[in-house]
């Protein structure tokens, strides 16, 4: 048995390819394997391509075939392994002969190779058809060379294409039940195509209208003029307007929208944006003439200037001259008086006043002063106040010592301690926090951002407070409870003495009644 020819494959192979990857061939040029090249009836002639390798097939290109190249198709067909067997191979059927070269030429597990490229296959955005006939082409193969690895297209395959269709399908087809309600593999795919091509033609329609829109939005966008173009064009139109004595009183001019620079104009020197005038004594939103609902005027209107700004800057009394002439700046010339400003040069440090308690404290707790400081980043105790306290120290990770000053002179910390703050004698107790020892500390203890945000603790400059947002407790002004008040002792009463019980004296009885006019009449009958 001898292989085909197989026309119009040549092209995918060349004759110096010699990888692992792609099969390479030689072509027949001895005198047994001689191609020949001349022309027979205007047709050029086929071409035997032979292998390198043995599980390679020869190849036979299209032209026309004359006896020298039948014998070379002969021979090139008559492989090694061919040979080997030749009775057995012989007497095999096509199929037992596919299968037994398939097993010689094709890589190993490649049917499982070619299976889950079938299972890992999604529709994504594919169209449904192309999808379903590409899957079938290579279920198509298995079927014929290793059926055992072949799905079924009726269960398997048709389940596969259902679980792997885009969502927009899968969600048409759920909300919009197919037609189709016979097993048919067929119509089923049929039907889901027709939906899929449903759809596509919905999506192009809806894309179509939105490149429309923002067709028309951007054209209209680029017909809009700069402001520069605007001021220009408004410029000519009033001077055409003026030489020719006459005024069009439909045209409208509006006033420029402020710049960058302008606000900036403004807000250093105590503008108004509404009425755009510097050292107004308002802002935008007092402004008269936005409670008027008038605005200046636009044909008169030019851009704000520094020169402008400093034309505007309000005279300065005597007072204010040398109060001005104190504290003037050397870098400008310009000095805004704004005697309304009273804050201080400096104020004092947040602090509070903590009892604190530990191992070498037999008495009551000692109170310590610790300074509240939000730039802080940890909590710092000193080491002359752990030695009072008897306070055990443990080991700090070598990460967090990364403390430093204002003069970035490093503050060396090996160690931590726990402490548990309380103030108002017990009413406010802060739970147990991580403090940093500090050889040298100027103040005890320092609370830094860790202990102000475990405690969810608000500091008030300006009412000089610290509030627990929790309970609304101040631990910089505390409020001390009145010592309580404790009732005397009590004193146990002298027992009561008994009582002497005496009888009763008896009360004389009156005598009787020797008035017989005073008896009822029933009574003196019966007497």
């Amino acid at each position: 048995m001898s292989i085909p020819p197989t026309s119009n494959l040549s092209s995918g192979y060349s004759s110096d390819c010699s990888s692992d990857s792609e099969p390479s061939y030689t072509y027949a040029r001895t005198t047994t394997f001689l191609t020949t090249h001349m022309e027979h009836d205007n047709c050029p002639l086929a071409e035997v391509k032979i292998p390198t390798k043995v599980k390679d097939c020869p190849m036979l290109s299209s032209g026309h075939i004359n006896s020298e190249i039948f014998y070379n198709w002969g021979i090139a067909c008559k492989l090694a392994w061919y040979h080997v067997d030749l009775a057995r191979i012989d007497g095999l059927s096509l199929d037992a002969y596919l299968l037994e070269l398939a097993k010689l030429v094709l890589p190993r597990n490649w049917a499982v190779k070619v299976r889950n490229q079938i299972l890992s296959s999604t529709q994504g955005t594919k169209c449904f058809m192309n999808w379903k006939i590409e899957l079938e082409n290579l279920n198509a193969i298995l079927t014929t060379t290793s059926p055992i690895h072949a799905l079924d297209k009726s269960t398997v395959l048709k389940a596969h294409l259902e679980a792997n269709m885009n969502t927009d399908l899968l969600f048409s087809i759920e909300e919009e039940e197919l037609l189709c309600t016979s097993t048919d593999f067929t119509e089923w795919a049929q039907e889901v195509s027709d939906r899929d091509d449903r759809l596509h033609g919905e999506h192009i329609r809806t894309q179509h209208l939105i490149d429309q829109s923002q067709n028309v939005r951007s054209v209209k966008h680029a017909e809009k003029k700069d402001l520069l173009s605007c001021l220009s064009d408004d410029n000519s139109v009033k001077t055409s307007s003026n030489h020719s004595g006459s005024s069009n009183a439909t045209d409208k001019k509006y006033l420029p929208k402020l710049t960058d620079s302008e606000k900036k104009l403004l807000n250093e020197h105590e503008g108004c944006a509404c009425c755009r005038t510097f050292y107004a004594g308002h802002r935008s939103d007092t402004c008269p003439m936005k409670k008027s609902n008038t605005w200046p005027d636009a044909f008169s209107y030019t851009s704000l200037t520094k020169a402008m700004a400093k034309a505007a800057v309000p005279h300065l009394t005597a007072g204010a001259t040398q109060m001005a002439t104190s504290y003037s700046n050397d870098d400008t010339d310009l000095y805004v008086a704004t005697p309304h400003v009273s804050a201080p040069f400096s104020l004092p440090h947040m602090c509070a006043v903590f009892d604190m308690t530990g191992p070498s404290i037999s008495d009551f707790p000692i109170s310590v002063t610790s300074l509240l400081d939000i730039g802080c980043p940890s909590i710092v105790i000193s080491l002359s106040l752990i030695d009072k306290l008897g306070l055990r120290c443990c080991p700090l990770p070598t990460s967090e010592d990364n403390l430093s000053s204002l003069t970035q002179h490093p503050l060396c910390c090996s160690e931590y301690v726990k402490i548990i703050l309380t103030s108002g004698k017990g009413a406010w107790k802060s739970r147990a926090v991580k403090a940093k020892v500090n050889i040298g500390l100027p103040v005890p203890l320092i609370l830094g951002m860790p202990f102000l945000s475990a405690e969810h603790i608000v500091i008030d400059i300006n009412a000089h407070m610290a509030i627990d947002k929790r309970n609304g407790y101040d631990i910089v002004n505390p409020v001390i409870h009145p010592a309580r008040v404790w009732k005397p002792e009590y004193v146990v009463p002298p027992p009561t003495p008994k009582k002497i019980h005496t009888p009763p004296h008896p009360l004389p009885s009156p005598s009787p009644s020797r008035t017989p006019h005073l008896l009822p009449d029933a009574l003196i009958t019966l007497l």
